[in-house]
């Protein structure tokens, strides 16, 4: 064992630290515990193989913050250690009963780390890349033990006995958030049939509804997983294959009741995987002028029914073995077992694809040429004419035949003055900017070689509003699933553009004038009656929103 001593020290008041006394939160490898801290002090044993991580503090009463040392530190370094606190940015999450109104026990919080996932009700039980957090009380202090702070992070929460419920929250600026609950059941699933297949989904759907499960997690046949925190009411859960949004094929499905405290078991079985695969090679030429350090290769099934998530393959240029050329560099892959179908092929970061067809036979000559670079420039310029726009970057991206998959746009940035200089695949692109202070812009040019290819993009500044929730001083990020409608009032003044930005919400308009924003009911909180906004040529303002739990 080693003996690990240190310091608390508080950032902006470096004398506060010897009067301190109170609970310093640490993991050690895999675990986590709290141990005292006295006069400002500390110690603790750790085994000579393990590492130590401090993620908050419990000081005089108040919560704070650990923001240094970050990162583990190995027990042969950590003999003194300095730890840096600081207060008021901790985010604290309080449980509450929905029937009694008292703070709940046995309470665990959880982030996981796939957006499928923590975009959903419910995240189904932990996986071993997921952040979680198990107290023996409410509140739970959101610290280190979470993963990465951020400024709108989705984690779910629940107590034992009671339902998973989603929130996002703030763990930059921190502040107190609360949750009710409501009692829940569970059920004890059992996967029989073909352990050695992949990709199966299980899912959960309340009865009757339509668009994304309430729950999904990847499953094995041999396995058995008990799920709590279900409401009670009417459910499918079923074993599928496919994205839920794309005629996942559907191998086992079991309608059932819940009610409270209940626990249900089922069987559901995955089918042995009796669908065969074939060998595809390929090869993709890169002309000369190219500056790729490294690329990538993805092939991606695109036909009905298909599994975009569970069957695409992305092969990395390291792996590749190639040849010098006239004008180039011809790559070779595979070769590699694949479904048959119809699939995409996109060469990253350039985006440049094509589409391609695997039959019984397999295919082992697969090609793609990436068009020849061309050197292009771009200038910002306000639409008035005023002046030079200057947004911190531009996106570029091939414009692709109908049926061809892409990619995400390529950012460029920052610029020079408004000015950029990049390199792009001989013929049309798509020039783009989305900067915060510009309405978006789209703009298709045609590259050529030896053409002059210096082109010009007009912005108009941006005008709108942006939102921002508050709930007795502490942010409240706004959810992906939270959309406000906007009415312009006496003038044809429309939406432009809308999402979430950071922890707040932008709405850009067409036309200066006065609007009607209607929040609505956001889940967990008080109706918000909808309000006036009046909007200045040329200028977001920001509105804060007080809301109210319920």
């Amino acid at each position: 064992m080693v003996r690990v001593s240190g310091e608390i020290v508080v950032e902006n008041i470096p004398e506060a630290g010897p009067t301190l006394s109170g609970q310093l939160q640490i993991g050690v490898s895999r675990g986590s515990r709290s141990i005292s801290v006295n006069n400002g002090r500390f110690t603790t044993n750790i085994s000579k193989s393990a590492s130590i991580r401090f993620f908050s503090a419990v000081l005089e009463g108040k919560p704070a913050r650990v923001i240094s040392p970050t990162t583990s530190v190995a027990a042969s370094a950590a003999r003194s250690i300095r730890v840096v606190v600081r207060y008021d940015a901790l985010a604290m999450l309080h449980l509450l009963s929905a029937e009694t109104g008292e703070s709940l026990t046995d309470v665990e919080v959880l982030r996981a780390k796939d957006y499928a996932r923590s975009s959903l009700a419910h995240p189904g039980w932990v996986l071993p890349q997921d952040s979680r957090i198990v107290s023996d009380e409410s509140p739970v202090a959101l610290d280190g033990r979470i993963g990465l702070i951020g400024s709108a992070v989705a984690i779910h929460a629940r107590a034992v006995g009671y339902e998973w419920k989603r929130v996002t929250v703030d763990l930059v600026d921190g502040g107190e958030r609360e949750l009710t609950l409501q009692r829940s059941g569970a059920l004890n699933l059992i996967f029989v049939g073909d352990s050695e297949r992949e990709g199966v989904m299980l899912r959960l759907r309340g009865v009757g509804a339509n668009g994304a499960p309430h729950l999904e997690v990847p499953v094995m046949a041999g396995t058995t997983q008990l799920v709590e925190g279900i409401l009670p009411g009417s459910w499918i859960v079923s074993l599928e294959k496919g994205h839920w949004a794309h005629q996942p094929e559907v191998f086992d499905e079991i309608e059932f009741d819940l009610v409270v405290d209940d626990l249900i078991d089922l069987q559901l079985e995955i089918p042995l995987d009796d669908e065969e695969r074939v060998d595809v090679a390929g090869s993709v030429f890169i002309p000369s002028g190219w500056y790729l350090n490294v690329f990538s290769v993805r092939l991606r099934p695109i036909g009905p029914g298909s599994d975009p998530i569970h069957d695409t393959v992305v092969i990395h240029s390291t792996t590749m073995e190639s040849e010098e050329g006239a004008g180039g560099t011809l790559w070779y892959w595979g070769p590699i077992s694949m479904k048959q179908g119809t699939y995409g092929i996109l060469v990253l970061p350039i985006g440049y694809g094509d589409v391609f067809e695997v039959g019984e036979e397999g295919l082992l000559d697969v090609y793609i040429e990436l068009p020849a670079p061309v050197d292009i420039t771009v200038q910002a310029m306000l639409a008035d004419g005023s002046g030079i726009a200057t947004p911190s970057l531009i996106r570029w991206a091939p414009v692709h035949p109908p049926g061809v998959p892409g990619a995400g746009a390529v950012p460029v940035g920052p610029g020079d003055n408004g000015y950029f200089e990049f390199q792009v695949p001989i013929g049309a692109v798509m020039l783009s900017c989305s900067d915060v202070a510009y309405r978006p812009k789209h703009q298709i040019e045609q590259v050529t070689i030896g053409g002059d290819n210096s082109f010009t993009m007009l912005l108009e500044p941006a005008m709108g509003m942006h939102l921002y929730l508050e709930e007795q001083g502490t942010s409240v990020p706004w959810d992906l699933s939270w959309h406000p409608t906007i009415q312009a009032q006496g003038h044809d003044g429309t939406v432009v553009t809308r999402g979430r930005t950071g922890v707040g919400y932008r709405i850009l308009v067409s036309e200066p004038g006065l609007y009607e924003v209607d929040i609505g009911q956001l889940p967990g909180f008080l109706p918000v009656e909808p309000f006036p906004v009046n909007i200045l040529a040329s200028e977001v303002i920001e509105i804060v929103v007080e809301i109210q739990s319920q």
